[in-house]
């Protein structure tokens, strides 16, 4: 196994490799930033000699960055700067009273790291591609991942701050709606507070395909005060349907992008009243 070699002729299709920003953040000027994209590619010229395309999937941070961006290039955001996770646990596990394990606490990848701004992703993002096509002569898609959870970066998902109960999520709604013009897609109102958006792709095909996502909360006090907490009294998103609906906005957002690659119709569907059974009916 260890001796072999695959042929020099053997296509490989696209390969796709994962980055995080770490290694940018070592030298965040226009010459370190290529420096870093050319080490990359050099490094991998051998397997993506072989490759018909090629792809960079950046793990930027948590999604939040995607869902929270306004248009303004100079605004800043958490990013995976993190070894382990990176939200602080209030209450530490048994097996590390002390708080000291990675995935108790935060922990810097670095001293001191950077910064980094909407206009430094979009610095390393062309510089990935120009250096790609110069070094590979390939063009170099680059593409983000969505992961909201505590592994990459302090999590701060307004939905989780202005929580609704059962049929009463107008406000979710709103906001839902509001995302769904910014990413050009249009939509109804199902009953009084549920969304359905629909996307239609410009490619060929007539395939229909439903994703789903719950957005009420339930009527419990949040007994955490992170500074994400919900902020009406007595109600908390405590079945994750605020992160529901982050997903499914941020894969609104993707598809929405890539709408010429598909044909046929997603529907969108922000389902209100899971919790009391109603919203489906």
């Amino acid at each position: 196994m260890f001796g072999f070699e695959y042929p020099k002729d053997m296509p490989l299709g696209r390969v796709c490799l994962e980055l995080s920003l770490k290694p940018f953040g070592l030298d965040m000027t226009d010459e370190g930033i290529e420096g870093t994209c050319r080490e990359l590619f050099d490094g991998w010229r051998e397997l993506i000699g072989h490759a018909q395309s090629a792809a960079v999937m950046l793990w930027t941070s948590d999604g939040s960055e995607i869902l929270e961006y306004n248009g303004d290039l100079e605004s800043e955001f958490d990013w995976s700067r993190y070894i382990g996770i990176g939200n602080p646990r209030k209450d530490l596990p048994d097996w590390d009273p002390e708080g000291e394990d990675l995935h108790t606490r935060p922990v810097l990848y670095m001293a001191d790291p950077p910064r980094m701004r909407y206009s430094d992703l979009k610095r390393i993002i062309a510089s990935i591609k120009r250096v790609g096509r110069e070094v590979l002569g390939l063009d170099v898609e680059v593409g983000e991942t969505f992961d909201p959870g505590p592994e990459f970066a302090y999590s701060d998902f307004k939905f989780h701050r202005h929580p609704e109960l059962s049929l009463r999520e107008y406000r979710t709604a709103q906001r839902i709606e509001e995302e769904l013009d910014r990413f050009g897609i249009p939509h109804t109102r199902i009953g009084e507070t549920g969304v359905l958006g629909v996307l239609r792709g410009a490619g060929s095909g007539n395939g229909v395909v439903a994703l789903r996502a719950d957005i009420d909360a339930l009527p419990i006090q949040e007994a955490r005060s992170p500074e994400y907490a919900s902020e009406t009294p007595g109600v908390m998103h405590a079945c994750g349907h605020d992160a529901h609906a982050a997903y499914l906005l941020g894969a609104a957002k993707l598809l929405a992008e890539h709408r010429a690659d598909f044909g046929g119709e997603i529907r969108l569907i922000f389902q209100p009243a899971e919790e009391v059974g109603q919203g489906a009916k």
